[in-house]
C-alpha cells in the first residue's frame, strides 16, 4: 500500500476535520479513572492473559515495563508473548531497518543478561518464582 500517493485514509468512527467529534469519540471510550490498582482488580477477576496499553508517562512506565527484564518477567507470569511499544519506532527513524535491527539486539541482550541473573539458562527456566513486582 503506498500511502504517500493514495488518498488519506479516513477513521469511520472520527469525522475528519471535526474536533469535538474527535473529542467526543475520545471521552466516550476512554475511562480516565483507570488506575494500577484498577488493574488489580482485573488480574483478580480474570485469569487469562492482559495486554497493558496506553502507558502515558515516565511514571507508568517505571511501574509497567522495564525492557528485557519485564519480558523475562511476564514470561515467568505465563506470557506467551510480550509487546515492546514504540521502541521499534526509534529505531526505524533513527537507522532505518538496521536501527530496528539493533533494537531488538537490544532487547535481546538485555533479556539474556537478565535470565544470567536469575540463573535460566533459556525462556522455559523462568518461573514464577523468579518474579517479585514492584509496589508503591
Amino acid at each position: 500500500m503506498n500511502l504517500l500517493t493514495t488518498e488519506r485514509l479516513a477513521f469511520a468512527t472520527v469525522p475528519a476535520g471535526e474536533p469535538e467529534a474527535h473529542a467526543a469519540f475520545i471521552d466516550g471510550v476512554f475511562d480516565p479513572a483507570v488506575s494500577f490498582e484498577g488493574l488489580e482488580l482485573v488480574r483478580e477477576a480474570w485469569g487469562g492473559p492482559l495486554l497493558l496499553k496506553g502507558i502515558q508517562t515516565v511514571e507508568d512506565a517505571r511501574r509497567a515495563a522495564d525492557h528485557g527484564a519485564d519480558v523475562a518477567a511476564a514470561v515467568g507470569l505465563g506470557a506467551k508473548a510480550c509487546l515492546v511499544g514504540r521502541p521499534y519506532l526509534d529505531g526505524l527513524i533513527a537507522g532505518g531497518e538496521e536501527g530496528v535491527d539493533t533494537m531488538i539486539e537490544i532487547f535481546a541482550s538485555e533479556l539474556r543478561r537478565t535470565m544470567k541473573l536469575l540463573g535460566a539458562s533459556s525462556v522455559d527456566d523462568i518461573t514464577p518464582s523468579m518474579v517479585r513486582l514492584r509496589t508503591r
